[in-house]
């Protein structure tokens, strides 16, 4: 190449570069004026800037800004077109721009990208104005803050949203830019605002409308969204699908089923609804939710695309007004057209097994969601699964499915214990509590509810010490009143009445419900004095009472026999207008008069009522027949039908107690047959007992030996009223026929029972039997005798001669039972005139005294 000259060279070299793409060392000749541009193009080697375009797109691959760049203020703007960078635009090499070059080019890059925000950074610093950028055609509108607008709308992103809005009040653009205004506030959660500025509007498209429609929803705002949809269609606009969802889940919120139809009417009209399952599925949760499922059911048939969505809206509209049978039906359904169920579906349908007790198909569901591994990723279903399976009663079940999920929630092991309490399985409930203590679990002031409720269930005072004491730690009971409630409550069903009155004092808040559980506590163990005490601190310390302290302080009157207190209390009640109110304070109020010997003012009370239920009848019977007013208290019976209230098992059990006294047969056999017809007898062993005890008294033991025949749980009660009229009877041979087929029933017999069967062996004269009985007693039985048995022993061979006898059984009592034994024998000695044994029961009578 000696022959060329430098020129040629450099253009030999160019191309050679040129056809590799390498274009950097192209730039050094050109920089170093060896050659031009224009002389590559009319040697033909570039006819057009592809080579600075190659390098531009290379500076940018690598964000090389400065690289080649010297004073081409175009190759500089094409430049920023390319280059993106995680820390934005750098100006390096660009010396040679003046500032307001330097962002114009800015803004042009960003308005090409969609990059809004950094734009109005140079509006707001006053280095550049939005005329300036129409003037050199980067921006011809107000497209820039629209995008902005909608950006902020989708964000959420209110204080930016305001900022924009006051930019485009500042360059005079809200004419142009008010409906999207007006979406960004609707879309951000100020529809108030968003209304107000829609004043300012001569003509709002239905977009606008509709997403202020949406936000008025999304905030609870009902009638306002509906106010607007009316605006709408005064305006002469038509709504579209989105419109009417936004205004069916209105109707949905407010229940307001008469402008629900009136929009499916327009939907219907418009044919709107065939092909959109959305559309379709906001009218059927607006016929969900006001209760019409026959209507939602004709909806989703009538759509010609249904999908899995659809069908849980009406899956959740059946479990939501309880119907789990038809949910599950409607779950099949759902299956034979093909679709499947996702996690919304398993979620509705396992809340609609554990309404009906579907165990078998919970079990199905189960092992399909593990199948699918939708537990690792749902907590809801997890949560719905141990639900299911604690509402079906299979608790233990439900802990396992519990301690197997990823995540553990407090609350449902807190709904597990109260679970565990409800079905009585108090010692599963504490373990089930150590277990969530075990997992590390955070325990909150309900997990320790719940734990108290099981300790007061099996008196668990040690356990409930324990927690106390981690309550106290964690100053969790100086302002959670509910919490101090359970805890008074755990010691006083495990019977520490101290403690209980010590939690109360430590309490910072002390309010009705505390101070009416405590004193009901006193009421309960008959403490009456120490209830009425609480009473009058209460209101010391200025906190009045309700309806359940008032019903815990008639109770301690009633134990207590204080009618004067009684009566005040019941004049505060009337002062307050509580019996108007509540119909168990006016029960409980009788009740007390019931138990100080005031039947009448009882009655005058329940008279008072608005109204009365079958309790306070049973109370006002019960009252009469402690009285032993028998023949009120079955007219009251009689009353209590004429009212159209039927008797319930108590009302039949005091009844029945009162046909006994008054021998009245013929009554009690209409009883027995109202019991029969109820289907009671078989379900109720007291009752049972209590009409077995009827004929017993009237004298007809078969009729009574039938009864206990068909009593599903016969127990040794029953058994024992029976023997008990035997007795009564002087029938010793039957009585000691049903005590040993009793026996052969498999019950055992207890000391009631011996003492019923000594009687009637007395009555009748059956000493060896008598004997015999007392033996196995505590050689067969390990019963040890009673008072009681020994007497009637003493009785049964005293009256029939057998003093020698007696007196061995005399000397088997206990010292502080021998006078009056002693004094008994010698009465005795006296009716056969038996000097011998008769001097030496009055000898052993005085030194008893002595």
């Amino acid at each position: 190449m000696h022959t060329l000259s430098t020129k040629q060279k450099c253009l030999v070299k160019v191309n050679y570069h040129l056809t590799k793409g390498h274009f950097f060392p192209i730039l050094r000749y050109f920089r170093g004026r060896k050659i031009n541009f224009s002389t590559t193009q009319q040697h033909g080697y570039a006819k057009n800037d592809a080579p600075f375009i190659a390098l531009l797109r290379n500076c940018a691959k690598r964000t090389d800004l400065c690289q080649g760049i010297q004073d081409d203020q175009v190759i500089v703007i094409r430049l920023y077109n390319f280059q993106e960078s995680s820390d934005g635009l750098h100006l390096r090499g660009m010396h040679t721009l003046s500032t307001k070059q330097k962002c114009l080019v800015k803004v042009n890059y960003h308005l090409t990208k969609g990059h809004f925000f950094p734009i109005l950074r140079y509006f707001r610093g006053r280095k550049i104005t939005f005329s300036t950028t129409q003037q050199h055609g980067y921006a011809k509108n107000d497209a820039p803050f629209i995008a902005l607008l909608r950006n902020c709308a989708k964000r959420t992103d209110l204080c930016q949203g305001i900022q924009v809005h006051a930019d485009i009040l500042k360059h005079g653009l809200f004419k142009d830019s008010s409906c999207a205004v007006v979406s960004m506030y609707a879309k951000c959660g100020l529809p108030e605002k968003a209304h107000y500025l829609l004043q300012e509007i001569s003509y709002v498209d239905v977009y606008t409308w509709t997403a202020l429609i949406s936000s008025f929803v999304n905030q609870g705002q009902a009638y306002h969204a509906l106010y607007c949809y009316g605006r709408l269609q005064n305006q002469g606009l038509y709504a579209d699908a989105v419109t009417f969802s936004a205004i069916l889940k209105a109707c949905a919120s407010i229940q307001d089923l008469e402008i629900g139809q009136q929009i499916h009417d327009q939907i219907s009209k418009r044919d709107l609804l065939s092909n959109n399952v959305f559309l379709g599925t906001a009218l059927i949760h607006m016929y969900v939710s006001c209760g019409a499922l026959e209507r939602a059911v004709q909806v989703l048939r009538e759509l010609s695309v249904r999908d899995a969505i659809v069908w849980n809206t009406l899956l959740a509209g059946y479990v939501q007004h309880g119907d789990g049978h038809k949910a599950l039906r409607g779950f099949e359904q759902m299956q034979q057209e093909g679709l499947y169920p996702n996690a919304g579906t398993f979620l509705c349908v396992m809340k609609a097994c554990g309404i009906v007790g579907a165990i078998e198909k919970g079990k199905q569901l189960h092992h399909e969601i593990i199948r699918q591994g939708l537990l690792t990723s749902n907590p809801l279903l997890g949560k719905a699964l141990v639900t299911m399976y604690a509402k079906c009663g299979l608790i233990s079940k439900a802990q396992s499915v519990l301690e197997a999920l990823p995540f553990q929630d407090k609350n449902l092991w807190s709904m597990l214990i109260i679970k565990y309490v409800e079905q009585g399985q108090g010692e599963e409930a504490l373990k089930c509590f150590e277990c969530m203590e075990r997992k590390g679990i955070h325990m909150d002031a309900v997990a320790f509810i719940c734990a108290l409720k099981a300790c007061g269930c099996v008196g668990a005072i040690e356990k409930g010490r324990e927690l106390h004491m981690k309550i106290s730690e964690q100053g969790l009971l100086k302002d959670n009143a509910l919490l101090g409630t359970a805890l008074l409550g755990m010691y006083i069903k495990c019977g520490d009445m101290d403690k209980a009155r010590q939690v109360l004092d430590e309490l910072f808040v002390r309010d009705v419900v505390v101070w009416s559980a405590l004193i009901a506590g006193y009421a309960q163990v008959a403490q009456g004095d120490k209830a009425l005490d609480c009473f009058d601190q209460m209101q010391y310390e200025g906190v009045s009472g309700n309806a359940v302290t008032f019903m815990a302080v008639l109770k301690a009157c009633g134990v207590l026999g204080a009618i004067q207190k009684g009566e005040q209390i019941h004049d505060k009640i009337m002062e307050l207008g509580l019996l108007q109110q509540s119909l168990a304070l006016g029960n409980a109020l009788a009740d007390m008069y019931i138990k100080c010997g005031q039947v009448r003012k009882a009655r005058q009370v329940l008279e008072d009522l608005p109204l009365r239920d079958e309790i306070s009848w049973n109370i006002l019977i019960a009252g009469y027949i402690e009285q032993g007013q028998d023949h009120k208290a079955l007219n009251c019976l009689k009353q209590m039908e004429i009212e159209g209230l039927a008797p319930d098992p108590a009302t039949f059990t005091c009844v029945l107690k009162a046909c006994g006294s008054l021998g009245a047969v013929e009554q009690g056999k209409q009883i027995h047959d109202e019991i029969i017809r109820q289907g009671l007898l078989e379900k109720d062993v007291v009752l049972g007992t209590s009409l077995m005890d009827m004929y017993v008294k009237c004298g007809l033991f078969d009729r009574a030996q039938e009864v206990i025949e068909h009593l599903q749980g016969r127990d040794i009660i029953s058994w024992s009223s029976l023997l008990a009229g035997y007795a009564d009877s002087g029938d010793g041979e039957n009585a000691l026929n049903c005590f040993n087929e009793m026996q052969c029933r498999g019950l055992i017999p207890d000391a009631a029972a011996f003492s019923c069967m000594l009687n009637a062996c007395a009555y009748s004269g059956l000493v060896k039997e008598a004997q015999a009985l007392f033996t196995i007693m505590k050689t067969k039985f390990d019963i040890d005798p009673e008072l009681r048995h020994y007497v009637s022993l003493i009785d049964l061979f005293g009256h029939f001669g057998h003093l020698d006898k007696a007196t061995e059984v005399i000397q088997k009592l206990p010292d502080a039972e021998l006078a009056a034994a002693w004094a008994s024998l010698l009465a005795l000695c006296q009716v056969w005139g038996n000097l011998n044994i008769g001097r030496w029961a009055f000898e052993h009578s005085i030194q008893k005294k002595e």
